[in-house]
């Protein structure tokens, strides 16, 4: 995807946001509160990472975009890094039990 501006990335910001429901009038205030939230670098990414990833519900996944790049929330573990995440937890209390 070729660099886009900040105003083409607020325009893309604001059209997902309207494909997914959120009223016309409410789009700009949207993006314009993450970026009081998170800054303008967070949520252009959160919109470049939208655009490729065309989510159902847009405002969910830019306002969990921007806390996980703001490093508000832990990134998503992949299936395996969860079920060893998991497992070491399991032994973790397994082996507090037993001491």
């Amino acid at each position: 995807m070729e660099e886009l501006n900040k105003d083409e990335l607020w325009a893309a910001g604001k059209s997902l946001l309207l494909q997914s429901g959120i009223p016309k009038a409410q789009c700009g205030s949207f993006v314009g509160k993450l970026v009081k939230d998170f800054g303008a670098d967070v949520v252009i990414g959160a919109v470049r990472a939208a655009v490729v990833a065309r989510p159902a519900d847009a405002a969910t996944y830019l306002v969990g975009a921007c806390q996980t790049a703001a490093g508000q929330r832990p990134k998503a573990l992949g299936k395996q890094s969860a079920l060893e995440q998991h497992n070491f937890d399991v032994a973790r209390r397994l082996a507090a039990q037993e001491a």
